[in-house]
């Protein structure tokens, strides 16, 4: 079964896991030499699961690109769906990631 154990990828506030399976995280480059992350993501509960993802890509010195503050993506899961999270970096300084997973804030 899938957990949460991957180096790249954080779930922000406690439960999340409980609700959220990280089925794989991978990288890889663009024809351009840009650094693309997708993130495998389930929701394991019978409910619609509205989470937000961030990625924040870092350089070889793993000092983040952006001062850190990527935009959250809010992805919304019917009960038990699977989705593929994708992101491109805007820069080829990027060598490295962290994606980061929060339960949408309410409005």
């Amino acid at each position: 079964d899938a957990d949460s154990s991957f180096d790249n990828l954080e779930l922000v506030g406690a439960g999340l896991g409980r609700k959220l399976a990280v089925l794989r995280v991978a990288s890889d480059r663009t024809d351009s030499n840009l650094l693309t992350v997708v993130a495998g993501l389930k929701n394991k509960t019978g409910h619609i699961l509205e989470i937000e993802v961030q990625t924040i890509y870092k350089d070889k010195s793993s000092t983040p690109l952006s001062a850190g503050t990527g935009s959250w993506i809010p992805i919304k899961l019917k009960p038990h769906e699977s989705t593929d999270y994708r992101s491109v970096a805007l820069s080829s300084d990027a060598v490295d990631f962290l994606v980061r997973v929060r339960m949408a804030s309410a409005t």
